[in-house]
This record gives structure tokens, C-alpha cells and sequence, in this order.
């Protein structure tokens, strides 16, 4: 007869094996931290995860430093239960930009559009990021040399291969580290917290 491990056994071993419970790519790289200096920042704070009119207008503005808008992005936060902010920006940008759907925005969208989509379709769901990746993938190759759009596509795809392998996962965001001719885009204390947490998956490469 096969003897069974006790539940609680199983539930210890399991939270010894996860770095820290709930903790992922997206939902533990908080670099927002670093742009409270910016206001939009700060009033995406005050909207409880929502983006709001102004926060849209924010992001969809081609002249507004990419940094800022994945800070503004990231502070809004990720929800366990899901949230819409993608479904949203999409209805904003079909009704100013004149896109006609989903997939003319993924042909059409300008680079900065595309990138703020998949990181909102990221947090808005971490545990199925696959058509944020398809988002993020276009939108990286209109901006190659940009840290941003890297680190970005980085914790995305990292978020995608999470169950898959902690070594792989770390190597997605220090590919980008060891890239030294990328356009500096962000500022030095982002980077840190980024990799603050995801150095903690370098042990899994041994």
C-alpha cells in the first residue's frame, strides 16, 4: 500500500520550493516605486487599479517618455480576480486612434501603444499572458534598442515560462542586463528593484 504524504507536509514543501507565495514577474517587479516623482504616477495611485481618461490620454501620447507610462501602468497594479484596464485602453484607442478591432490595433498600433497594451493585458491577467506576449513581440521589434521595451518583453515572456523553469525565467531579464548597447531609457533605481527580485531565480541555474 502506498502511503500518503500528509497535507500539510505537501503544502510546506510546495511553499519552501516557491520563492515567496504569489510572487511572479509581473506582480512582484513594483520598479513604480522609483517614479513617484512623476504626478501622473502618483494619480494613478489614488485611482484603486482603474485607468481613468487621463491616465489614457497619458499613455496614448507619442511624446510622453515610455519609462513614465509603464511606471503609470505598473502602479495600477495586478488583481487576482482579473481586471479590464486592457479591454479599456482598447476602447479608448479604437475611439481616438480609429482602430477597428483587437487584431488591426496588433497590425497597426504604434510601438509605444503596443507595448503599454501588453503590459495592461499582463497585469490584468498574469496567469495567461500569451496574447500580451504576441503584443509585446511587436512592439519590441519596432523599438530593439529601447531598455524599456527589453525589460518590458523581459518580465512578460518571464511571466509566460514562470511554471516552466526559474533558471529561464531569470535569464529572460539578465539577457537584458548584459545587453550594454540598449538606449538607457529607465531610470537606475527601476533596474534595481527589477532585478532586486528577479535575482532571487539565479539559484535555480546551478
Amino acid at each position: 500500500m502506498r502511503l500518503k504524504t500528509p497535507l500539510f507536509l505537501s503544502i510546506g514543501f510546495l511553499m519552501f520550493l516557491q520563492p515567496v507565495f504569489a510572487d511572479s514577474p509581473i506582480t512582484s517587479t513594483l520598479f513604480s516605486k522609483a517614479y513617484q516623482h512623476e504626478k501622473i504616477v502618483v494619480e494613478a495611485f489614488h485611482n484603486e487599479g482603474l485607468l481613468t481618461e487621463n491616465l489614457m490620454v497619458y499613455l496614448a501620447d507619442y511624446d510622453n517618455p515610455v519609462a513614465v507610462k509603464m511606471a503609470l501602468i505598473n502602479q495600477l497594479g495586478w488583481d487576482f480576480k482579473g481586471k479590464k484596464n486592457a479591454d479599456i485602453f482598447l476602447q479608448y484607442l479604437k475611439a481616438k486612434k480609429g482602430y477597428t478591432s483587437k487584431e488591426d490595433f496588433l497590425k497597426k498600433g504604434l510601438a509605444h501603444e503596443l507595448l503599454s497594451m501588453a503590459y495592461l493585458m499582463a497585469l490584468d491577467d498574469y496567469h495567461n499572458v500569451d496574447l500580451a506576449v504576441k503584443f509585446v513581440k511587436k512592439a519590441l521589434a519596432s523599438k530593439p534598442e529601447s531598455y524599456t521595451f527589453n525589460i518590458i518583453s523581459a518580465l512578460i515572456h518571464a511571466q509566460q515560462i514562470f511554471n516552466d523553469s526559474w533558471c529561464k525565467v531569470y535569464w529572460e531579464t539578465h539577457h537584458v542586463r548584459l545587453n550594454h548597447s540598449l538606449d538607457m531609457d529607465m531610470n537606475k533605481k527601476a533596474i534595481e528593484i527589477i532585478f532586486d527580485y528577479m535575482d532571487i531565480y539565479k539559484e535555480y541555474c546551478k
